[in-house]
Order: C-alpha cells, then sequence, then structure tokens
C-alpha cells in the first residue's frame, strides 16, 4: 500500500508540473530558423534580438509569440498512462521521474528609432522519486518541485549612420524562484512515518543593459552582435522555511552574466534567406527561409548544436498584407518525438 501511494504522490506532482512550459525563442519565425536572427530581425522582436535592427522596420510594428517545450516528454507521457490506468501500479517497484517543462512570451511594439516590449520565461522542473526495499520492509519517497519566472520590461533605441546602426535596450527585470521538497520514510514495523518539508522563495528585482550593432556589407549580406547583459544589478531577497517555521532570510546582490553573439544574414535572391549565429555560451545556430507563392508563404529551416547535440526545427509562415502569422516546431530524429512548439504573429506598417 505504502508503495502505491508514495507512487501516485510523485506522479500527480509530475503530471502538474507538465502543465508548465519554454522555448529558447519565443517568437515561430526566428524559432522555426534555429534562432539564427541577430542579423535577419526585421520586426519588433528587435527589442528582443538585436536594438540595433529597429531601422530595418518599415514605419510600425507590433508583435507577439508564445511558446512551449518540454525536455522530457516521455516520463510526462509514461506517468500519464499510470494514472490513466492504476493498476499498471502494481507493475512498478520503484520510481525514479524527473522532468522540465516551461513557457516563454514575447509582446513588442516598435518604430525605426524606438522600441518597447515584454518577454519573459516560466520554467518548472520536478523530480519524483520512491524506493521500497523488501529485505528492510521500508518504503522511501522524495519530491522536489521548483518554479521559475523572469520578465523583463525592455526600452529600446537604435541610431542609424550611414553604414551601419547602434543600439542599445534597458530591461528592468523580475526574476523569482520558488522550490518545495519533501521527504519522507515509512517504516511499517513501527507503523510510523517521518516527513521533512521545506520552502525556498528567491525573488530579484533589478537591472541589465544590452548593446548592439548592425551593418550590411553589401545588399546582399548583413551582419549583427548583440551583447546581452553587459551592465547589471540585481538584489535578491531569499527565505527558508522547514515545516511551516521560517528558519532564515538574507540579501544576495548578484549580476547577471554577460552574454555575446554574432550572426549573419545572406539573401542571394529567389525568395532565400540563409542564417548563421554563434554565441558566447556555446550553441551555434543554422537557419533558412524561402518565401514562396509571392511571399504569401514562409518555408523555414534550422538547427542548433550544443556540446555535440543537436536539435532540428521547422516551420511555416503566412503573410497577408499587413499581418504576419507563423509557427515553429523543434523535433527529435533518434526519440521521433516533438519537443517544442512556438506561435507568433506580427502587424507591420
Amino acid at each position: 500500500m505504502i508503495k502505491r501511494v508514495l507512487l501516485l504522490i510523485g506522479i500527480i506532482l509530475l503530471i502538474a508540473g507538465s502543465s508548465a512550459v519554454l522555448a529558447m525563442e519565443p517568437d515561430a519565425r526566428s524559432f522555426a530558423m534555429g534562432g539564427a536572427y541577430t542579423a535577419v530581425v526585421d520586426d519588433a522582436t528587435a527589442v528582443y534580438w538585436n536594438p540595433a535592427r529597429l531601422p530595418n522596420i518599415r514605419l510600425l510594428s507590433l508583435a507577439f509569440g508564445a511558446g512551449l517545450a518540454s525536455e522530457d516528454l516521455k516520463n510526462s507521457q509514461e506517468a500519464l498512462e499510470v494514472l490513466l490506468d492504476p493498476q499498471k501500479i502494481k507493475e512498478v517497484e520503484n520510481l525514479d521521474l524527473k522532468a522540465n517543462v516551461s513557457g516563454g512570451f514575447l509582446g513588442a511594439a516598435a518604430t525605426r528609432r524606438i522600441g518597447v516590449g515584454l518577454y519573459g520565461n516560466m520554467e518548472v522542473d520536478v523530480k519524483a522519486e520512491t524506493k521500497v526495499d523488501y529485505d528492510k520492509l521500508e518504503g522511501t519517497a522524495k519530491s522536489d518541485l521548483g518554479a521559475s519566472v523572469r520578465a523583463n520590461t525592455v526600452l529600446a533605441y537604435a541610431q542609424p549612420f550611414k553604414r551601419f546602426n547602434l543600439g542599445a535596450a534597458l530591461k528592468i527585470v523580475g526574476d523569482g524562484r520558488y522550490t518545495r521538497g519533501e521527504h519522507e520514510k515509512y517504516n511499517p514495523l513501527t507503523n510510523n512515518t517521518d516527513k521533512t518539508t521545506f520552502n525556498i522563495e528567491r525573488i530579484g528585482t533589478g537591472y541589465s543593459v544590452d548593446l548592439a550593432f548592425s551593418t550590411g556589407l553589401t545588399r546582399i549580406i548583413q551582419l549583427g552582435f548583440v551583447a546581452q547583459d553587459v551592465f547589471s544589478n540585481i538584489k535578491y531577497e531569499e527565505k527558508l522555511t522547514e515545516d511551516g517555521q521560517e528558519v532564515s532570510t538574507k540579501e544576495i546582490k548578484d549580476k547577471l552574466e554577460p552574454s555575446y553573439r554574432a550572426g549573419i544574414a545572406i539573401r542571394p535572391g529567389f525568395g532565400f534567406t540563409f542564417a548563421g549565429d554563434v554565441s558566447s555560451n556555446g550553441p551555434v545556430h543554422f537557419g533558412v527561409e524561402k518565401n514562396t507563392l509571392f511571399n504569401a508563404l514562409s518555408l523555414r529551416g534550422g538547427m542548433v548544436s550544443k556540446g555535440g547535440v543537436t536539435e532540428y526545427r521547422a516551420g511555416v509562415g503566412f503573410n497577408l498584407a499587413l499581418l504576419h502569422a507563423g509557427v515553429g516546431v523543434s523535433f527529435d530524429p533518434e526519440k521521433d518525438t516533438l519537443k517544442a512548439v512556438v506561435l507568433d504573429a506580427s502587424l507591420t506598417f
């Protein structure tokens, strides 16, 4: 009986966490092109990607995007199957499930010089574990649920010169992390259960600054560069409680780790765009876009590679006068699973 109860607790926590979601890029076009977008972006999402590209907007652009992703769909699927068919619990003696699911969003408005936006992400990671030792007639359960939310309100500005553009973005950062853990041990010989519960709340506020550059080497080749979080200052307040009792509170001053990204976009004609980005934190991005049917339809593909692991992406875009909409997906060809879905829409005048 204890095995079934502990197993159900872990599975329920896992499914609850799986309802939240994250995509690396919160707009479908950039996502489908593998994130190779630093020198490509030409709408309001420039406040996120590269503020120096704001002058490439025609006049005014409004954009919105949202994405869902999971790092471990297989565990979520297995947990759901057990919940739908409780008889499968009898087939499991030990449980060790881990899942990470998250979501991102982006909303922005921009002209050829100034842009404002709001973007952020939420991440939920769940660990559920049970162990049953029949020799000692005891069972243990451990569960850890962590949730992170970050939202950035951004004000971006670009200054065009004759052959290049400079840009900057000021981001007001709101950052929160909540962790809940529970450890439980049951011994049927004594009929006692020892349980320990802890909660950690970490809330941070502050600012950071991005600097950006964009230039066209020729009418075919564009270059872009972004230095993210080169200046930052965030103050965190952290509180720890155990079994409902406050244990400690403390203030932590921190800075975001700067990152750098460079990209190239090549438009040889016939509706094609080829792009590539490199990042200081490791990933290499490649993307391609083909506009067809008099630019009414855009076909996109891309890949992201880091540490020997490659993720493949694809998507389509629909361009109807001032309205643009798209969808992007990523998938794992080895496991034959869908990893993420991103949707976006924009109005460009």
